[in-house]
């Protein structure tokens, strides 16, 4: 039967499994992974925190939702959802500044070379 039809014997199988299984010969598209903790509500509950405090940080938004939602989600799936969503984070001004920046005691200041 798969020769007739152009695929592989897998595909077929698959097929015709599912026929059997619910009388539906086409293929279902499969959702890829679980599905996100981060439900429609907890997407306006985060605009909504982003809003009041726009320099709030990745563990904050953590810690609130598993306060007040009771779900645990990572610092990475909720930086991508939240670009999803179109909602920024301030730039963190907390970073230190690169050694190479900085004068040094031994280097002569740029006021100090003239």
């Amino acid at each position: 039967m798969a020769e007739n039809f152009g695929v592989s014997y897998g595909w077929a199988r698959k097929v015709i499994d599912q026929r059997k299984r619910s009388g539906q010969s086409e293929r279902v598209r499969h959702r890829r992974g679980p599905r996100s903790r981060l439900t429609p509500e907890l997407h306006r509950a985060l605009g909504k925190w982003l809003n009041e405090r726009p320099n709030r940080t990745l563990v904050e938004l953590q810690y609130l939702l598993a306060l007040r939602y009771q779900v645990e989600v990572c610092p990475s799936l909720l930086s991508r959802q939240l670009k999803r969503l179109g909602l920024r984070l301030q730039k963190s001004r907390s970073t230190p500044i690169p050694r190479s920046s900085r004068p040094s005691a031994n280097r002569p200041s740029h006021q100090e070379a003239n």
